[in-house]
């Protein structure tokens, strides 16, 4: 008797069946060519979030230096075009690097003035000069108008606006309109004049904040009087405060007070505090005075 082929009755797929698999085959690859694609870009979403708080950091305080480059030079970092953030990683010819500088009036007043970054920490062989670029490969741009001063990066699309992914992501150190200003520290507290100088009753406690100067590259003092909260006894209290435009700038300062007679010289050579350093963080902070 005649055997039958093993497989005689097995046969391939059809030309349906085969499109059928690939249609399959492709959408399951579509889908997740589409999930990887919305992982890597919240993935670079995300290192940009933090790119941008580094960047601040580096400016206000909070990075690898000490106060930041606006605590050093009493200014923010100037746009410069195509690489509007290179002063965070390269001293510029321009700009000094820090030394001590000694008040001219008040000998005793020093502070550290001048650029000591880099204040941004850069990936070990990135140029210095090149443009910083955010975690989707677009430059990272600073924008500068009236009352504002963002850092920007475009998102994935490189555009302006967008949503999803594909929103700007910005980070204000100014935005006047929207009542940011990190830029700025308010500052107050009380002086305690711990004895009757012997002046007579017409004294006034006069406090400066000294911060570096971005025009000279010294020192700069900002001064306001302080107000008696009962100036006929002793120990006597008084309160004062650097509000709105008198505000200092974030970083270290040194602060002191001087008491003298109303309409001679605020700093004296005589009574005052001793000098008080402090790193002063953006926003509002207290520092209280003693004049022995």
């Amino acid at each position: 008797m005649p055997t039958r082929p093993v497989g005689a009755h097995q046969r391939g797929f059809t030309l349906v069946e085969l499109l059928v698999v690939i249609t399959l085959l492709a959408g399951l690859a579509t889908i997740a060519v589409r999930s990887l694609a919305t992982v890597q870009d919240r993935a670079h979403f995300e290192a940009t979030q933090r790119l941008l708080a580094d960047c601040r950091a580096a400016i206000v305080g909070g990075g690898p230096v000490e106060g930041g480059f606006l605590a050093d030079l009493g200014r923010l970092p100037q746009v410069v075009p195509g690489n509007p953030l290179t002063e965070l990683v390269s001293k510029q010819d321009s700009v000094p690097a820090s030394q001590l500088v000694t008040d001219a009036v008040d000998p005793e007043i020093t502070l550290a003035v001048g650029w000591r970054g880099p204040y941004l920490d850069l990936p070990p062989g990135t140029d210095p000069n090149a443009a910083l670029f955010d975690e989707f490969g677009n430059p990272l741009e600073v924008v500068v108008d009236t009352g504002r001063w963002l850092l920007r990066s475009l998102g994935a699309d490189g555009m302006v606006g967008g949503t999803g992914f594909d929103q700007d992501v910005t980070l204000a150190l100014i935005d006047v309109p929207s009542g940011i200003r990190r830029t700025r520290t308010e500052l107050g507290g009380t002086v305690t004049l711990e004895t009757d100088p012997g002046f007579g009753t017409d004294l006034r406690v006069t406090v400066f904040v000294y911060e570096p100067d971005p025009a000279s590259g010294g020192l700069r003092a900002r001064s306001t009087n302080a107000t008696a909260v009962d100036p006929s006894t002793f120990p006597a209290t008084f309160t004062y405060a650097f509000l709105g435009a008198d505000a200092t700038t974030p970083g270290r300062r040194v602060l002191r007070a001087y008491v003298h007679v109303v309409g001679e010289t605020e700093r004296p050579g005589d009574r005052r505090s001793l000098p008080i350093s402090r790193l002063l963080p953006p926003g509002a902070t207290t520092v209280d005075l003693v004049i022995p």
